[in-house]
């Protein structure tokens, strides 16, 4: 849904951690930057996933859509638990706003955001503490990672988990 009208317009900046792909990036950042003061030259901190030069050209098309620039790049910035998929480690991308800065998505939006809905998969984490092994993922009763990790290890309750094997849901 668009941000509530009492927080839009308010705001000098704004951090976000979007699911990694291009519509949830764009989502992520078209609600945060409804969030924000009509004034050029804002900063917007987009932690986000290394990701190839063919994905990374398309980030910074979605940058130019929404009148931003991009002021930095750190890399290595952030680290992940039980994220293997993205190699533990995210980048933080500083962003500015223009006077051409506008939310791309403006309406509620209904497409997929993550990447397991677009490509389902199946995953078998292991605890970190007793070793039990743990199926996530499409047509297992944890879908996510992130449910995984809230609701604990069934046997120990642990929340630290290492990923043993990914294959898609078709396989």
């Amino acid at each position: 849904q668009p941000l509530p009208k009492k927080l839009q317009g308010g705001y000098d900046c704004f951090f976000t951690d979007p699911p990694y792909t291009l519509q949830g990036m764009a989502l992520f950042l078209s609600r945060g930057i409804s969030g924000l003061q009509k004034q050029k030259g804002l900063s917007i901190f987009l932690s986000f996933a290394h990701k190839s030069p063919d994905f990374t050209l398309n980030m910074q098309r979605e940058f130019v859509l929404a009148g931003l620039t991009v002021r930095e790049v750190l890399s290595h910035f952030n680290e992940y638990e039980a994220a293997q998929m993205i190699g533990n480690k995210g980048q933080m991308i500083v962003l500015t706003t223009t006077e051409m800065t506008d939310p791309t998505i403006k309406h509620p939006f209904l497409e997929s955001l993550y990447t397991g809905e677009e490509t389902p998969s199946k995953r078998e984490y292991q605890c970190k503490r007793c070793k039990r092994s743990i199926q996530v993922g499409a047509q297992a009763k944890i879908v996510t990672i992130e449910q995984l990790k809230k609701r604990g290890c069934p046997r120990c309750k642990h929340q630290s988990f290492e990923l043993l094997s990914r294959r898609r849901a078709q396989d």
